[in-house]
C-alpha cells in the first residue's frame, strides 16, 4: 500500500551534512544503553553475591563485603593489593588449558589476609562472564574436618577431593594453623598435586619455608608452594581484630 501523497509531501529527511551528527548521536545512545544494561547486571550480580560467597565457604558476616579498594594498605604498603590485582589479571586472561602460577599471601594475625582473599573471590564472581560456581574457598581447619567427616559418613572422599582439584579457582585460607593427620595430609597433597598450574590463592601465618618447619608433616605440600608454583607475597600489620569497629560511612 502507497503512504498518501501528502505524507511523501512532507516526509522528514535528512541532510548529508547531518548524517554524521545523527549517526553520532545514535551511536552515543546505544553505548549509552549497553552501559546501563551491564550496570544492572553487576548490581543484580551484587545482590547475590553474599549468597555466592556463602555457597562457596566464605564467612559473610564477617568479610562478605571486602573489597580491594576497601583493604587498608598503611601498614603492609601497596605490595600485597597489587599482587592480588595481578593475580586475577592472570586468572581471567588464561585460557582454560592455560597454567597460572599461584598467589601465597603470609602474615601476622588479623593483618587483613581474608580480606584480600575474599576480595579477590568477589572480584572473580562479580564478572557476568565468570561463571558463579567456579570459585570454591575453603577455611583450612573446616576443609579438613570435612574430609575427616566422610570418614564416618557415607559422603565419598573423593567428591569433597574432586570439588577442589576441579574448581576453576580454588581458595584456601590460614593454612598451617592446624596439624592435619598423615591421611589428611596425604588428601591435600593430592589436591595440590593436581591443581599444579591451576589458579588458586592460599594464605597462611607462615611463610612457605616456615610452613614445613612448624609442621614438618606438610613437607610434601610445603614442596608444592615454592617460586615455580606460587608467588609469596608478605602482609604485614597488626592484629585488626582488636580494631574497634567502624560506623557506617567511615573510611
Amino acid at each position: 500500500m502507497r503512504a498518501p501523497w501528502g505524507a511523501l509531501l512532507f516526509a522528514p529527511t535528512i541532510c548529508d551534512a547531518c548524517q554524521p551528527i545523527e549517526r553520532a548521536e545514535r551511536e552515543e545512545r546505544e553505548r549509552r544503553q549497553a552501559e546501563e544494561r551491564a550496570a544492572r547486571r553487576k548490581l543484580a550480580r551484587e545482590a547475590e553475591i553474599l549468597t555466592i560467597l556463602h555457597r562457596c565457604g566464605v564467612n559473610v558476616w564477617e568479610h562478605g563485603r571486602s573489597t580491594l579498594d576497601s583493604y587498608d594498605a598503611s601498614e603492609s604498603g601497596p605490595a600485597p593489593v597489587q599482587a592480588v590485582r595481578e593475580w586475577l589479571d592472570e586468572v581471567r586472561r588464561a585460557g582454560h588449558y592455560d597454567p597460572v602460577r599461584g598467589l601465597y599471601l603470609f602474615g601476622g594475625t588479623g593483618a587483613g589476609k581474608t580480606h584480600l582473599a575474599v576480595a579477590a573471590a568477589r572480584e572473580l564472581l562479580l564478572d557476568p562472564d565468570f561463571p558463579a560456581d567456579a570459585v570454591v574457598f575453603d577455611h583450612a581447619l573446616r576443609l579438613i574436618t570435612e574430609i575427616q567427616d566422610t570418614y564416618a559418613t557415607r559422603e565419598s572422599t573423593q567428591e569433597v577431593l574432586e570439588r577442589r582439584i576441579n574448581a576453576r579457582v580454588w581458595i584456601l585460607d590460614d593454612l598451617g594453623t592446624e596439624a592435619p593427620s598423615d591421611d589428611v595430609v596425604r588428601r591435600l597433597t593430592l589436591i595440590f598435586t593436581e591443581r599444579s598450574g591451576r589458579p588458586t590463592l592460599i594464605t597462611s601465618n607462615l611463610a612457605p619455608d616456615a610452613l614445613e618447619q612448624r609442621h614438618p608433616e606438610l613437607y610434601r605440600i610445603a614442596s608444592r608452594l615454592g617460586p615455580a608454583y606460587f608467588r609469596a607475597v608478605e602482609v604485614r600489620g597488626r592484629d585488626r581484630r582488636f580494631d574497634p569497629p567502624r560506623r557506617e560511612g567511615e573510611q
